[in-house]
């Protein structure tokens, strides 16, 4: 699914799951397979860091470009470590004079993919991950800053989230591919009056169960204008956890406390 100008369009895919609770374990078990996808590391491992230039390009999509590299490359690929700090380039927040926070309410680290510099660059991160029980719900949590030059769409700086194999194919699960791409009067971009425009952290669940047992690659891009002079860059969380809801309660009550994955529009409980 493509979606260049409406950013929650893809969380609306997930409407009306219905998931079975009886017999759950009353503990979530913590998802394992998947070390370092949350950055607490403090680092790249497990990561494929990647970069390609956007210069003169029709299209800045990840499908459109040619990337090199393998390991993290020093102010393109950054992981963000202070929970305090926000982004000077953001303004005019959800409440008066807030910018975004580098890192999730959460969380203690992310990653920031791109900068704010006027070349026409591309930036990408790759995980390799099997699928099992233990992670089969995938949770990503984004941010983006773009200086918004209004080009048409398929040049526009743009941060692009992909489910694919390991040979670049989109595999088949619903918001196989996330695309943003800013634009004037969006709901859930924060205006800046200066071309810069940008979204807070938003969460988007995937569930991985048509996948079990395959091996899948989660790609993040960030991408500049085609034009150059542009600048788009993101920054990225991602957890897994069992596909599975959590349930709370004490021997002997006849009350519990169930908690779906967060990412999802809405449930139907059975």
């Amino acid at each position: 699914m493509k979606d260049n100008y409406l950013i929650n369009k893809c969380l609306s895919y997930f409407g009306a799951i219905a998931l079975l609770f009886a017999g759950l374990s009353g503990v979530r078990a913590q998802g394992t397979s998947c070390p370092n996808l949350d950055f607490s590391f403090k680092n790249f491992q497990n990561w494929i860091c990647q970069i390609s230039s956007s210069s003169g390009l029709s299209n800045t999509a990840y499908s459109a470009l040619t990337w090199s590299g393998m390991a993290a490359v020093d102010g393109r690929h950054t992981i963000m470590t202070d929970i305090f700090e926000t982004d000077p380039r953001t303004c005019n927040g959800p409440e008066p004079n807030t910018e975004l926070s580098l890192v999730p309410e959460g969380f203690n680290q992310s990653a920031k993919i791109g900068n704010e510099g006027t070349g026409a660059n591309a930036e990408c991160i790759k995980y390799n991950m099997t699928i099992d029980s233990n992670n089969a719900l995938l949770l990503l949590h984004f941010a983006v800053v773009f200086e918004d030059p209004s080009h048409e769409a398929a040049i526009q700086p743009r941060f692009e989230m992909r489910i694919q194999d390991t040979n670049g194919n989109l595999l088949n699960v619903p918001c196989n591919s996330y695309t943003v791409v800013s634009g004037a009067g969006i709901s859930g971009f924060n205006d800046c009056g200066t071309q810069v425009r940008w979204r807070d952290w938003t969460t988007v669940g995937v569930s991985l169960l048509a996948l079990m047992n395959q091996k899948i690659q989660i790609v993040f891009t960030s991408a500049d204008c085609g034009a150059g002079g542009h600048y788009g860059y993101s920054y990225m969380v991602g957890e897994c956890q069992p596909m599975s809801i959590d349930v709370q309660f004490c021997e002997g009550s006849n009350v519990a406390r169930l908690t779906a994955p967060i990412g999802f529009t809405s449930y139907t409980w059975r």
